[in-house]
């Protein structure tokens, strides 16, 4: 592990909105709350579902991510809209519409599968979910 990875006390965890993280392998247990990167290998995408923290969701976390590298940071605001950013390898970010991690997956559409999930049953948006990812 890189030193930038692992430095001591490092760790993404969930306080006190929601966090997910997606790494290519199966290495971090189901549940896992906060991921201890002297143990753990780095996301590949960081999703911040924020209420009331969307301040430091912005300011804070996205530094840290982008601090340690990980690709692409979503944070999902209670207006169920997602705002997501893509980090590069040079540090630079920038603002996407489309994730650079799921590859070709467009955020409207989680964005509008959200705002169903408000008004119908959960059996309905995901068949509408599944439907839009098919096509």
């Amino acid at each position: 592990m890189s030193e930038k990875r692992c430095k001591s006390n490092d760790w993404i965890g969930s306080n006190p909105a929601t966090t997910f993280e997606a790494t290519t392998t199966d290495a971090i247990p189901w549940g896992t709350r906060i991921i201890d990167l002297e143990q753990y290998p780095l996301p590949n995408l960081v999703i911040e579902i924020s209420d009331i923290s969307l301040g430091d969701d912005l300011g804070a976390k996205r530094f840290r991510y982008e601090e340690l590298g990980i690709p692409e940071y979503w944070i999902v605001n209670e207006a169920v809209r997602i705002l997501a950013f893509a980090i590069a390898a040079d540090g630079s970010i920038r603002h996407i519409r489309e994730s650079q991690v799921l590859l070709g997956l467009k955020l409207e559409i989680l964005e509008q599968a959200l705002q169903r999930s408000r008004q119908e049953n959960q059996s309905a948006t995901t068949a509408w979910l599944i439907e839009q990812l098919r096509a």
